[in-house]
């Protein structure tokens, strides 16, 4: 469904009452036949190539680092495209609501979101502040000879003393993961309801 939007004032001046005289005439025909001819094809020309350079060289840039073995460059993509999108809508002549400003604003963080932030983390640093930061431990394992064969690695946290509360801290470390989960199909569901009720809305 289209949805109109109004104008920006224009900054442009009216041009003054072209005067009736032949000669004038003579020369507004000429004009006229110069600017439609000649001078805007060739600015129409030129200025849709400068674009073109530019916007692909913007998405040169951005492709630069990115990789195709991983889903989660396409939400760094999706924020590149949204951040242009938002840029040109700011300066563009149609008027832009708050609203309409705002869900492609929280889209766009969203997408960076999912892109690089690690959705488990805060709920890890919770953990390691309850149970000790995780640490590690060498142990030797000798032969008959008493040489070393090789070593065990032992993962331990300070505030865990028992084997019940090894367990449970197990537990608890494995959850945190599964929260950061849930949030991150949280944001992912938001996304695709700004997609859904919203980007009919982000143009110009």
């Amino acid at each position: 469904m289209f949805k109109s939007k109004a104008l920006k004032p224009s900054t442009k001046q009216k041009s003054s009452e072209m005067p009736q005289y032949k000669f004038n005439r003579f020369l507004s025909a000429a004009r006229y036949l110069f600017l439609v001819y000649a001078y805007y094809p060739i600015e129409s020309f030129l200025s849709m190539y400068w674009e073109r350079s530019m916007r692909s060289l913007a998405f040169a840039k951005h492709g630069w680092l990115s990789f195709d073995f991983d889903s989660a460059y396409i939400f760094n993509l999706m924020a590149f495209k949204l951040k242009r999108i938002y840029k040109c809508l700011e300066n563009d002549r149609a008027i832009q609501t708050k609203e309409n400003m705002d869900s492609l604003k929280e889209a766009i963080n969203i997408c960076e979101c999912l892109f690089d932030y690690n959705y488990d983390d805060k709920y890890h640093k919770a953990h390691d502040k309850k149970w000790g930061q995780l640490k590690n431990k060498d142990t030797p394992i000798y032969d008959e000879d008493g040489k070393v064969k090789h070593y065990v690695c032992d993962s331990y946290r300070n505030k865990v003393k028992t084997p019940q509360q090894k367990q449970t801290e197990r537990k608890e470390f494995l959850k945190c993961f599964e929260d950061g989960e849930k949030d991150r199909r949280a944001d992912l569901d938001r996304l695709n309801i700004l997609l859904k009720d919203k980007s009919q809305d982000w143009w110009s």
